[in-house]
C-alpha cells in the first residue's frame, strides 16, 4: 500500500510539475494564442503516456511476480 501511495504522490507530482502554464515559459512564449494549449498537449502527450505506459508494465510485473510465489 506505502509504494502505491508513493507512486501516486510521484506522479501527482510530475503530472503538476509538467502541467503548469509557467513552467520553462521563456519571453516569447505566447499563452494568448488559441492553439497554445493544443500545442502543449501535443508536445506533452509522449511524456505523459510513456510515464503511464512504464507505470502499467511495472504493476504488471509485480503482479505476475507475486502470483508466481
Amino acid at each position: 500500500m506505502t509504494q502505491s501511495l508513493t507512486t501516486h504522490k510521484i506522479l501527482t507530482l510530475l503530472t503538476l510539475t509538467l502541467a503548469s502554464p509557467m513552467v520553462l515559459a521563456h519571453s516569447g512564449h505566447d499563452h494568448s494564442d488559441p492553439l497554445s494549449g493544443l500545442i502543449h498537449l501535443l508536445w506533452i502527450a509522449p511524456v505523459v503516456l510513456a510515464a503511464g505506459y512504464a507505470v502499467f508494465a511495472i504493476r504488471r510485473a509485480n503482479r505476475i511476480k507475486s502470483t508466481e510465489k
